[in-house]
């Protein structure tokens, strides 16, 4: 450093040195904070993963609701199907794991009645899930032991969803005695021999000619859910899916089902032709017990709608 002595000189020196002890000093303070607040941040880490931690099992075990789509904890859901591999099982697998955020656990169990005519899961088993979904593809039969053990799981307080004309059929020789004929008989879920299980399904499937149940694919249509604060509502307050103006290109729905037993009408599909209704089908119907059972029939593929699958399954888990 140099001092002049002198006059202005001598001023304008100890101004210098004053500014440059003042820069110094901030330096200094600078640099004595630092690390207390990098000491901070350090105790503060482990914090911030526990707290994240322990939200992320909260959520899990349904003590807070998570922000995925309003599930508030994780449901083991089961898919019973003759056709695992079938597009639309895959569909439903994909909606299920992919929209949920992995709070739903899926498992998929595969049967036909040719090579297993006992059911793969006893009603004991069938217990360990939150829910199953019974969706057959093509081979919509359900024999007398399955009816039974589905029949068992329900009276113990099940939850099951059913899509549209699955277990509709009985093989032919557990009907009638005898039989060389290897067509199933379709008579519905109440029909046949053996009633037990018709006393749990919300709805009942007659076509005209008392045969199997007739399908059919609808047009420009739209979901109305019979009543704005329905629990099944994706839009509380709006009954309309996916908009009062909004149209579903086609669906493929059963022409004769209608309530039966506990069932109650949830939603029907609205047939539209401009702003005019021309025609309507269910779509979902639903029924719930004094034992605690609930069941939901669905008129379409669940993976159509996944917004409307994911308030099924709140409100049946």
């Amino acid at each position: 450093m140099l001092v002049m002595y002198g006059g202005d000189s001598q001023q304008g020196g100890k101004g210098d040195d004053a500014a440059l002890l003042a820069a110094l000093a901030a330096a200094a303070m600078q640099q004595e904070q630092k690390p207390k607040y990098s000491k901070y941040l350090e105790g503060l880490l482990p914090l911030i993963l526990l707290l994240i931690l322990g939200g992320f099992l909260a959520v899990r075990m349904g003590i807070i609701p998570a922000h995925l789509p309003g599930f508030t904890k994780a449901y083991d859901v089961l898919i019973l199907t003759d056709d695992p591999e079938a597009r639309e099982i895959k569909e439903l697998q994909s909606v299920l794991q992919t929209g949920s955020g992995g709070y739903l656990q899926i498992t998929t169990i595969p049967y036909t009645t040719e090579l297993d005519p006992e059911f793969p899961v006893s009603a004991d088993q069938l217990g360990n899930y939150d829910i199953v979904i019974l969706y057959q593809i093509r081979d919509k039969i359900l024999t007398l032991s399955q009816r039974d053990e589905l029949s068992i799981y329900l009276r113990g307080g099940g939850k099951l969803i059913i899509v549209r004309d699955s277990g509709t059929c009985y093989p032919a020789s557990e009907l009638l005695s005898g039989a060389t004929v290897t067509q199933p008989i379709c008579t519905g879920w109440g029909g046949g021999i053996r009633y037990d299980l018709g006393e749990y399904i919300p709805v009942r499937c007659v076509s005209a000619d008392g045969g199997a149940c007739k399908t059919t694919t609808i047009h420009n249509v739209r979901i109305r859910f019979l009543g704005p604060r329905s629990e099944l509502t994706p839009n509380p307050g709006n009954p309309y899916y996916p908009s009062k103006d909004g149209r579903i290109s086609r669906v493929t729905v059963l022409q004769n089902v209608r309530p039966a037993g506990m069932g109650r009408a949830v939603a029907k599909f609205q047939v539209m032709s401009g702003d005019k209704v021309v025609d309507t089908y269910y779509a979902i119907i639903a029924a719930e017990g004094f034992l605690g059972y609930k069941v939901v029939f669905l008129n379409y593929d669940p993976y159509q709608f996944p917004h409307i699958l994911y308030k099924i399954i709140q409100w049946m888990g």
